[in-house]
Formats: C-alpha cells, sequence, structure tokens
C-alpha cells in the first residue's frame, strides 16, 4: 500500500473518479482503497502494536487524518474505546458513527457496543475503574438540531442507559471526578458554555463556573484543568478545585498584547422576537462611543444554523474588529441556535429563513429604538456559511440594509443539496429531496427570490471549499450581474470553508471593512494589503 501511496503522487496523471455517494469532504477527497488503523506503541520499549489488523475502512468519513479519530484508552490499559463509521463505501445509507471496543492485546478484536442507535455515538470517557464509560449520543440520523445526550455504557452488561436524558441541555465535553462517583461537563446555556457538575447515575446536575466558555476539561486527581475564553480575552488556561469547585487562571499568554488593544465595550440584550420568543443578543459599541454622534450597525449573522454565540473570543469573525473601525456591532441568537432549549433549536425546521429573519428585524428595531445615535440609513449584514444564507436571504425579502456580505452562503440548495454529507441532513431538514418535495426546497432557496434583489453584496468563498461548494458563490454573483446590481465576487483559489492563512485573512478583512465603508462609512483599520513576497 505504501509503494501505490507513492505511485500515486508521482503519477502525472491528476484525474479523480468514484462511484461513490459521498467522495469528499470540506477541502479533500476521500482516500480511495485506504483504510484507517489505531497502532498502540509500547513507551519504553518502543514496540508497535496494530489493534485493528484486517480493518477495510476509515474510522472517519468527516476528516482523513487521526486527529480527527476519537478514542479513549482504559485506565487499566485493557481496551480502547473508538468512534468509527460504520457505513462503508459507497456510503448510500446515512453516516452512522458507533463505538467500539478494541482489545490492546493485539487480537484484532472490535465489539460493536452502540449498534442500537441509527444516530452519532461517540467521545466515550471511561470511568477511573475501567468498569464503564459515558459518551454523548444523538438518535435522528444526520441532524445536528437535535441535542447531543449523555449516556453510560457497562462493559459487564452491556447496557446503555440515558444519564441526560431529562435535561433540556446539548452536553459537549465529560470527564469524571477522581472517585467515579461525579461528573464534569460542559454545555451551552444562554450565552455561555459553563461546566456542570452531576453525579454519576445522571442527578444533581447544577452549574460550577458560569464565566464565559470553558472546554477541554481534564482530571488530575482533585483538580481539573481547563480552556476558558471570553468576548474579550482568548483561551486560557485554568485550574479548579474539585472539591469547592473554586477555579483561577494560572496562563497569560495573551495579556501584554490584550493592554495595548483598546477593545470594544460588550453588552448582552434581550428583546422579543419571531413568535413572541425571548431572544438573547450581544452588542459591542466602537472604542470611544459618543452617544451624541451617530454610528452604523453591522448585523453579523451567525452559522450553523445549530450554533450559539456566546460569550468567547472569536478568531475569525471578531466583533471587536469590526468595532473599531466605527460599527455598532451585534450578534444575535437567533430562532435555530442552541443554548436555548431543543424546541427553539429545531423551531427552524423546513423554515430556515423565516422566524431567524423576523429576529434579525427586531433586534435592528430595538437596538434602533435603544440607542438613537445608530443611522437607520446605515445599517449592514453579513454572515457566512448559513449566516450566508441568511444574507441572500434577506437579500430576497427586504431592502432595509445598505448592503450585506456574503460569505461561503449556501445560496442554492439545489447546488447544495449535492454537497459532501449535506444531502443526507437536507432531506431532514427541509422535508424532503428536491424530487420528492419540489416545493419545499424552492420555497426555502434564497434563489428563488432573486426577483426582489436590490442591496448591494459582497460574495467571498474559497475555492476548496467542498462543504458550501465554490459555485453557490458564482451562482449568486452570476444572478446579481445579469441584474445589473452592484455586487462584488471575491475568490480565495487555495481556502476552504475558512479563510485560515493568515495573509488571506489579512485581505479578507480588508475586503470585508472596505465594502462596509463604501456603503455605509467607517473607516478601515486596515490598508489594502500587498501581494509582494515577504
Amino acid at each position: 500500500m505504501r509503494k501505490e501511496i507513492q505511485r500515486r503522487k508521482d503519477s502525472k496523471v491528476t484525474a479523480k473518479a468514484t462511484e461513490d455517494r459521498q467522495f469528499r469532504f470540506w477541502d479533500q477527497w476521500l482516500p480511495e482503497g485506504q483504510a484507517h488503523r489505531l497502532l498502540m506503541v509500547e513507551v519504553a520499549s518502543r514496540a508497535l502494536t496494530d489493534l485493528t489488523p484486517g480493518f477495510d475502512r476509515l474510522f472517519t468519513t468527516t476528516g482523513q487524518t487521526a486527529p480527527e479519530a476519537k478514542f479513549e484508552l482504559s485506565p487499566d490499559g485493557r481496551f480502547v474505546a473508538a468512534t468509527i463509521n460504520t457505513t462503508p463505501p459507497p456510503y448510500n445509507d446515512f453516516l452512522n458513527n458507533d463505538i467500539y471496543l478494541v482489545s490492546t492485546d493485539g487480537s484484532g478484536a472490535l465489539k460493536n457496543l452502540t449498534a442500537d442507535n441509527k444516530g452519532t455515538d461517540g467521545e466515550a470517557v471511561f470511568a477511573p475503574d475501567s468498569r464503564s464509560f459515558v459518551y454523548r449520543r444523538t438518535e435522528t440520523p444526520y441532524y445536528n438540531g437535535e441535542f447531543a445526550k449523555l449516556w453510560r455504557h457497562d462493559l459487564a452488561s452491556g447496557k446503555n442507559t440515558p444519564l441526560t436524558e431529562e435535561l433540556d441541555y446539548g452536553i459537549g465535553s465529560a470527564a469524571f471526578g477522581p472517585d467515579g462517583r461525579s461528573l464534569w461537563v460542559t454545555a451551552e446555556e444562554k450565552g455561555v458554555s459553563p461546566i456542570f457538575k452531576m453525579r454519576a447515575d445522571g442527578s444533581g446536575f447544577a452549574s460550577v463556573f458560569k464565566t464565559g466558555t470553558s472546554s477541554g476539561f481534564d482530571v488530575v486527581g482533585n483538580r481539573a484543568v481547563f480552556l476558558n475564553s471570553t468576548a474579550e480575552r482568548p483561551d486560557e488556561l485554568f485550574v479548579m478545585e474539585l472539591r469547592t469547585g473554586a477555579a483561577r487562571q494560572v496562563t497569560r499568554f495573551n495579556e501584554a498584547l490584550l493592554v495595548q488593544l483598546d477593545l470594544a465595550r460588550r453588552e448582552d440584550y434581550w428583546f422579543e422576537g419571531a413568535a413572541g420568543d425571548r431572544i438573547h443578543g450581544s452588542v459591542f459599541f466602537p472604542p470611544g462611543f459618543d452617544a451624541s454622534k451617530p454610528y452604523p450597525l453591522l448585523q453579523l449573522m451567525h452559522g450553523g444554523p445549530h450554533t450559539m454565540v456566546g460569550d468567547a473570543w472569536n478568531y475569525r469573525w471578531n466583533a471587536h474588529v469590526f468595532a473599531a473601525a466605527g460599527y455598532v456591532v451585534t450578534w444575535v441568537n437567533r430562532h435555530g441556535s442552541t443554548g436555548f432549549g431543543e424546541k427553539f433549536c429545531q423551531s427552524i425546521l423546513n423554515e430556515w429563513g423565516d422566524k431567524p429573519l423576523e429576529d434579525i428585524l427586531k433586534s435592528t428595531d430595538y437596538l434602533l429604538a435603544r440607542f438613537r445615535n445608530i443611522d437607520p440609513k446605515r445599517l449592514a449584514a453579513a454572515g457566512g456559511s448559513y449566516g450566508g444564507y441568511m444574507a441572500a436571504w434577506v437579500a430576497g425579502h427586504t431592502d432595509r440594509f445598505a448592503c450585506l456580505i456574503n460569505h461561503a452562503g449556501v445560496n442554492d440548495f439545489i447546488t447544495q443539496y449535492g454537497a459532501d454529507t449535506t444531502s443526507f441532513g437536507f432531506s431532514k431538514v427541509l422535508g424532503g429531496a428536491p424530487w420528492d418535495n419540489p416545493e419545499g426546497m424552492q420555497r426555502n432557496n434564497p434563489t428563488t427570490y432573486a426577483k426582489n434583489f436590490k442591496t448591494p453584496m459582497l460574495i467571498i468563498h474559497g475555492q476548496l471549499d467542498y462543504r458550501v461548494p465554490y459555485v453557490n458563490g458564482t451562482a449568486l454573483y452570476g444572478i446579481y450581474k445579469a441584474m445589473n446590481l452592484p455586487a462584488r465576487l471575491v475568490v480565495f483559489p487555495n481556502e476552504n470553508h475558512w479563510i485560515l492563512t493568515p495573509q488571506n485573512s489579512i485581505y479578507w478583512n480588508w475586503e470585508f471593512q472596505s465594502w462596509l465603508a463604501r456603503w455605509t462609512g467607517g473607516i478601515p483599520t486596515l490598508t489594502k494589503p500587498t501581494f509582494d513576497p515577504e
């Protein structure tokens, strides 16, 4: 196999061919005829043991490298609980991740412990006595509007038991306390991501540490270490005393830089949105905000759609950057967001744009009424992925905004239906395949409302974006130009769904700010980047 892989790399033929339903993901094609292996290394002797000899498929089709695979070694060293995709090529059915118990004795024995569930099982965490583990489980295949619940598997009986079924929370990471009688988990809650403590049987669920957004919780003895960020501070390491729940920050990697920055002042707010529901938002005021001077407003629309904008540092869509250019900036956790209950999260099923648009417009009304110096003629909205979808949806339903920015947006559902794994989920989200429910597909399709397009649109896309294929961007741009409407297309040939290369990220921000300044005023904080080598 090694020779074959090298032969393919050296070949001057670059064509790719497939007959599989899923054949690529994110920015890569799935490796044809290859399989993952789980290997164990004895540290002292450096002896290498293949724990999955003869395994004939990829552990995961949504990431081809080992870090994407989830596996957990039991404390006694006898087993590995590995998350493995059970759907073989050509992937004609829903992709289904299960947890396999893999023996470390080199026998190659694998046992599927969660075959009873057609949804996704994964991210096992062993109890200290190695007799059981907890894991995250969803039961609806390929639908991320369902909250992940925490379950427990008992190795002796083989029984799977729900622990958080009655809680209206989606569980993130989990860790056992040192005695195995308590669990520590993260979960989103109304704009923050606290750490919660519960008993090992699922009872006694209560928040312990609520500041900002916490992740990566790892227990060592009677202490735990975890990452925590806020909207004003990137991730730093914290240590928690498990007996008391007291936590303290132990690193300050970014402190020297942060004190040099004039960050925006942030304020949370609540307003009445669609269906009379209370909606959460955050507003960021430009440094030196003067209530007597007029300011433009930038609505940032988050992606997902089932995610939450919380008290966390954002590395790509940072509100402080846009506020520094002179904008009042707001994020809204509109209908469909996580962290506000599963019913709220699923409220956009088969209605992707309706309630979210109403929330965005009512948020705008709320801010205009509360802050009279926001200029109603200088409103802008921007978003990426599903947020880009919302930019296109806004364009088809209102001309209230002076300009829009659409990054990697789902702009045409027929195109998107065939993208990586989204066709599996779209049948659930939109009430069926295009040929089974064309009315539902078209009703939710932004381009259906192209006759209403008027608002100037900046369209940005990575050419290696297989999650939301690049043609989504060029199609929307083509429609705008065919209608003789103002639009600008920015393409990054070597970027995927996210613009990650540092120089490209700077250029992305320059295009973003320049478009806003062109239509709403404001002063870009960046000069135009050059293409000269450093």
